[in-house]
């Protein structure tokens, strides 16, 4: 077994609100890389630069500190900063996540997995991961109140929660 356990952390299980569906939008990706536009990235209306201006109503964090710490640090070395994803990236995103909604892929996964899911998170499905927890043989789910996507960035009470569920599931013994 390559890995003992896996932790993940607000894993892209699903994403709400698609037209098309997971296995719709790959396709569709897919036709985009074919004709030649899989490097392209794909950015998306209403977007903005991270900046103190825009930390209000942001999708990452509450901690108006830590996402400042990221703004600068991205302001100190632009290359550091993550663009918009291309059309070959959002392809195999979509694959992967209508293979792990697939009926019989919680049966596949057969080492120990945590995955923690932030109540408040409007980038990945926190439903999703909360049903793909469900069906594990070998993993769970947790939820934490009140915290958005990036929780490693988010208030001390929400990273206290994360680390106490890490360091929980890390320690306890394999079955």
């Amino acid at each position: 077994m390559m890995f003992e356990r896996m932790f993940l952390c607000a894993p892209m299980v699903s994403i709400d609100g698609l037209p098309l569906g997971m296995s719709g939008m790959a396709s569709l990706m897919e036709a985009a890389c074919f004709i030649g536009m899989g490097e392209m990235a794909l950015g998306r209306k209403g977007d903005k630069p991270p900046s103190s201006e825009n930390f209000p109503g942001n999708v990452l964090t509450s901690d108006f500190k830590r996402y400042m710490r990221v703004v600068d640090s991205w302001a100190a070395c632009p290359d550091l900063e993550i663009a918009a994803p291309s059309f070959r990236w959002l392809a195999a995103a979509m694959r992967a996540m209508a293979r792990a909604g697939a009926d019989d892929f919680p049966e596949k996964v057969k080492t120990p997995l945590l995955m923690v899911a932030a109540a408040r998170d409007e980038v990945v499905s926190t439903s999703a991961i909360e049903h793909l927890g469900l069906r594990l043989r070998t993993g769970r789910h947790a939820v934490i109140a009140h915290a958005r996507h990036e929780m490693f960035m988010e208030s001390d009470d929400i990273r206290a929660q994360l680390f106490a569920a890490f360091d929980a599931f890390i320690t306890e013994r394999s079955q």
